[in-house]
């Protein structure tokens, strides 16, 4: 008896011995498996590569870009906002040279050249008169308003000048007389 328990004990232990060689190649084969996936320019990689750039793109979209330097003056929209396409997001004064854009009524546009000095003046500072070019004279005539848009470059900016402040402009010949005067 004692000798038929050894050999039921021998069997169950081979068995057990077979399952865990069985169960250890498995695992052998699912990690090879798993390696060749991962090895570089396999499926695994492959797929992971895109999905990451699908997720990429998705974050980019998620973030707005200007086009242009400068600095921004208004802010309509907040951190989170949904936005839609042709909603005004920001106003950005543009960085670089500094312009006066004038709409002219288009009965004085005769009077008018390119590189033709003017005069301006801040409304917040009459006292104050500096010296403007003309550098752009739009190609067509507002209809609604009668006006053609000029611009008039500014150099060198006085430091009195903000963005959005109310101005006056003359072109040659014309005299700057402050209020009161």
């Amino acid at each position: 008896m004692a000798h038929a328990g050894r050999a039921l004990a021998a069997l169950e232990a081979l068995e057990q011995a077979a399952q865990a060689q069985t169960l250890a190649r498995k695992a052998y084969q699912a990690a090879r498996l798993t390696a060749t996936a991962l090895a570089p320019g396999n499926v695994e990689e492959t797929l992971l590569r895109e999905r990451l750039a699908t997720l990429q793109a998705g974050l980019a979209k998620t973030v707005v870009r200007s086009e242009v330097a400068g600095t921004v003056l208004t802010r309509d929209v907040e951190p989170g906002d949904l936005v839609q396409p042709g909603r005004v997001l920001f106003t950005i004064a543009l960085s670089g040279a500094t312009e006066i854009r004038v709409p002219l009524d288009e009965r004085n546009l005769a009077l008018l050249a390119l590189q033709q000095d003017a005069m301006a003046v801040a409304d917040a500072y009459p006292q104050r008169p500096f010296p403007a070019c003309v550098s752009f004279i739009a190609p067509s005539i507002d209809p609604q308003r009668g006006t053609v848009e000029i611009r008039l470059a500014v150099d060198p900016v006085p430091d009195v000048l903000r963005q959005d402040m109310g101005l006056c402009a003359a072109g040659p010949g014309a005299r700057w007389r402050p209020p009161g005067a």
